[in-house]
């Protein structure tokens, strides 16, 4: 997630819909601002992150923020931080060294959470348990036709779990874990990002990932951003997007009437706000943006 109190805005990062790419990208737009917070990404995204701001981690904005625990980060995360951009700055990093630096990453990100109570994909709910003050954000997040959302989650899934084994998959085996990981995956509809029952809010715009460039042309409209910026700042490629070594199945095929009626269930919001088609024929929308009555 990434928030600039300054501005009163605030970005919720729903899964598969490229929200680390826009979180990136905002990050870049907004990194001289010395108020803006910004949870750390997994370790691939952080160091592209490092990459393009010299920048990670909001060390220095931690005292800026309500704090769940009286004890600071550690210096040996600050030394994690430096060891980090030292390692990058050099042409090539050894693969011992990147090792212990994914795994110093993961212990840190368990820490910020420990200390902040902020992580990556934090609904709109359980950050205003965090700061009440987001009530009166301009809030965003964004949504994607729910077939390619839970194709994209299944990939991931199978690179994370089974790179190697996937080479010999069929399509049957696809479908057989498919089945397996999609509890998982409806644990997160859309819709648990964007509402908090208690106050009955809702993020003010949900953006279509769809209709991406148009979107944020939108937001910079509303928000008085740079217009076009942000979608210049996304960047060209995801380090941590290769699944150059999975065997991939066809969308069409994976997706069999079983499963595609669990997905309507679930993502029901989506597929009523944005005119998703209930096909995998078509996949866009003509929906830029839904806009709640709380905004």
């Amino acid at each position: 997630m990434l928030f600039l109190p300054s501005r009163k805005f605030l970005f919720v990062k729903s899964n598969k819909t490229a929200s680390t790419s826009i979180e990136l990208a905002l990050s870049r737009l907004f990194i001289s601002e010395p108020d803006l917070f910004f949870t750390p990404l997994d370790f691939h995204d952080e160091c592209l992150r490092l990459q393009y701001l010299h920048s990670s981690y909001n060390f220095n904005r931690l005292p800026s923020i309500p704090l769940l625990h009286s004890k600071s980060l550690t210096s040996s995360l600050r030394l994690l931080k430096f060891r980090l951009s030292l390692l990058l700055k050099k042409s090539v990093m050894s693969e011992n060294n990147f090792s212990f630096l994914a795994r110093a990453h993961q212990i840190y990100c368990k820490k910020h959470y420990f200390v902040t109570g902020y992580h990556p994909h934090i609904s709109y709910a359980k950050a205003l348990l965090l700061n009440s003050d987001f009530y009166h954000y301009h809030s965003i997040s964004f949504t994607r036709h729910p077939f390619k959302r839970f194709y994209s989650f299944l990939l991931y899934r199978a690179k994370r779990l089974h790179i190697n084994a996937t080479k010999n998959w069929s399509t049957s085996d696809w479908v057989d874990f498919a089945n397996s990981v999609f509890s998982d995956f409806a644990k997160r509809p859309i819709r648990s990002y964007l509402y908090d029952l208690r106050s009955s809010s809702c993020v003010s715009t949900v953006y279509s990932f769809e209709n991406m460039k148009e979107s944020l042309f939108d937001l910079s409209l509303k928000f008085g951003f740079e217009t076009n910026k942000i979608f210049e700042l996304l960047p060209l490629s995801k380090s941590s997007s290769g699944f150059s070594n999975l065997n991939f199945v066809p969308i069409n095929n994976v997706l069999t009437p079983e499963i595609k009626a669990k997905i309507l269930k679930c993502e029901e919001w989506s597929f009523e706000h944005f005119d998703y088609k209930e096909s995998v024929d078509d996949f866009g929308t003509s929906r830029i943006c839904w806009q709640s009555s709380h905004s």
